[in-house]
């Protein structure tokens, strides 16, 4: 029997597709969402471009511009679920230890006993990483894990 979701009832689901990927099946929960409007000035507009030396170099049309720069490192080990501390590139204070472990078919199993997708707990921990310098609200980002 597969788990529901905790974000749906059974009656907002519409479809369960199985797939076979990496040697292991995944669910994929198929539902309706209902549109969301949402107020947006056409006359604005954001280049980003995902960069070797930065992580994101971002240019507006009102004449704003920022880079967002950080280090990969740690992300893939260290729990977003968890909080475990991210140490900077290079640096792994003594006795650090992720509370989770990455585990086969791209899953990481942290220590609630969770199995979320690796790269995705990856991208988690590199948003936290940029949250206090760009300024950002996370509070959202576990809702997609």
């Amino acid at each position: 029997m597969l788990p529901m979701p905790s974000n749906l009832t059974f009656e907002q689901i519409r479809e369960i597709r199985i797939l076979p990927r990496n040697r292991c099946f995944y669910a994929e929960f198929v539902y309706r969402l209902e549109p969301v409007q949402v107020d947006v000035d056409p006359t604005r507009a954001l280049g980003i471009d995902t960069g070797i030396n930065n992580w994101l170099t971002c240019v507006s049309n009102i004449g704003t511009s920022f880079i967002i720069e950080t280090e990969e490192a740690n992300t893939s080990t260290a729990s977003f679920i968890n909080g475990d501390s991210l140490p900077a590139f290079g640096e792994k204070p003594e006795g650090w230890h992720s509370s989770g472990k990455r585990t086969k078919c791209s899953l990481f199993h942290t220590a609630f006993n969770w199995y979320i997708n690796a790269d995705a707990n990856a991208a988690a921990n590199i948003i936290r990483k940029v949250a206090t310098t760009a300024g950002l609200d996370i509070a959202g980002v576990s809702r997609g894990l």
